[in-house]
């Protein structure tokens, strides 16, 4: 691999750390855990912990193989809306989940009727478009 494919996977700022942070925290906040249960289940502390969410620290492939089965998620979930392309800090937007959706997604989670979900799902679809 050349220097310049190096440079558009390794780009300033870790924007892939960034986007898994961000996924991870949408995870936690489902869950409704707080980062110091999740630290205190991986073995860790909190700060490293917190870190792995900022996207200040890259998560290790075994770090990353245990939090998969804590949150019972495919790895897939962790790399949603991860791009290779790099972009300037400008361009990049650290957007959290807010707290009403959280809410509300907890809230779905709860159903027990799956049919309920798949119509509140499309109801969501069409309010979306």
């Amino acid at each position: 691999m050349g220097n310049n494919n190096k440079k558009a996977l390794y780009c300033s700022g870790s924007p892939i750390d960034k986007q898994i942070g961000r996924n991870l925290y949408e995870l936690r906040q489902y869950a409704g855990l707080s980062q110091s249960s999740i630290a205190d289940k991986l073995g860790i502390t909190f700060q490293q912990y917190q870190k792995y969410e900022n996207g200040s620290n890259r998560l290790s492939s075994s770090r990353l193989f245990k939090l998969k089965h804590f949150f019972d998620v495919p790895y897939g979930r962790f790399f949603e809306g991860v791009s290779l392309k790099c972009t300037s800090r400008a361009n990049q937007t650290n957007h959290k989940t807010d707290a009403l959706t959280v809410k509300i997604i907890q809230k779905i989670a709860k159903l027990d009727d799956h049919d309920l979900k798949t119509k509140i799902n499309k109801m969501i679809d069409i309010l979306g478009s």
